[in-house]
């Protein structure tokens, strides 16, 4: 168990050093969206990163097979609310790190 936190940890690490560098893209507006979801039933959210280096993270539900519906629905409006703000999503890179599943959206306006 020491392990997997320990190698998350260190995902977690360089995933926000390297959304925050990509959000200081040449005047752009841009955003990271990544989510993380625990298969094991541990850590699940949305971290974004936007240009300012402003970190917001939205809590997800554990994962469980019952419980899949409402963090698709909490990762869709996520999405919609920027979309509403003007951005777009121009790249989305999925993987996973032991039991956690990762998505990253990359948006920008």
């Amino acid at each position: 168990m020491k392990k997997i936190i320990s190698k998350f940890a260190l995902v977690l690490f360089f995933t926000i050093c390297s959304n925050i560098g990509f959000a200081q893209t040449q005047g752009k507006s841009l955003l990271n969206m990544t989510t993380y979801e625990s298969m094991d039933g541990g850590y699940s959210k949305i971290i974004v990163v936007d240009n300012d280096k402003k970190i917001e993270e939205i809590a997800l539900a554990k994962f469980y097979y019952k419980d899949l519906e409402l963090n698709q629905i909490t990762i869709n409006k996520t999405l919609l609310n920027y979309q509403e703000k003007g951005y777009k999503v121009i790249a989305e890179l999925r993987g996973a790190v032991g039991l956690i599943m990762v998505t990253t959206y990359r948006l920008e306006k």
